[in-house]
């Protein structure tokens, strides 16, 4: 499990959250190569056209 500096787990709906939700999903989905994007709280899952997917947990930097 991530933790965040005060030992407690990192809230799931944040910054990084909004920007994966607002930002990067619908420019992912501007691309033809990509069937579907979806942002869960701070992780992103990408569906390519070619049938594979990608998943990404974004982390709080040090």
């Amino acid at each position: 499990m991530i933790q965040g500096p005060s030992g407690a787990p990192p809230p799931a709906y944040g910054p990084a959250a909004d920007a994966l939700r607002d930002v990067v999903v619908p420019a992912l989905l501007s691309h033809s190569a990509y069937r579907a994007a979806t942002a869960d709280g701070d992780t992103l899952t990408v569906h390519l056209d070619t049938g594979l997917h990608y998943t990404l947990a974004l982390s709080p930097a040090a």
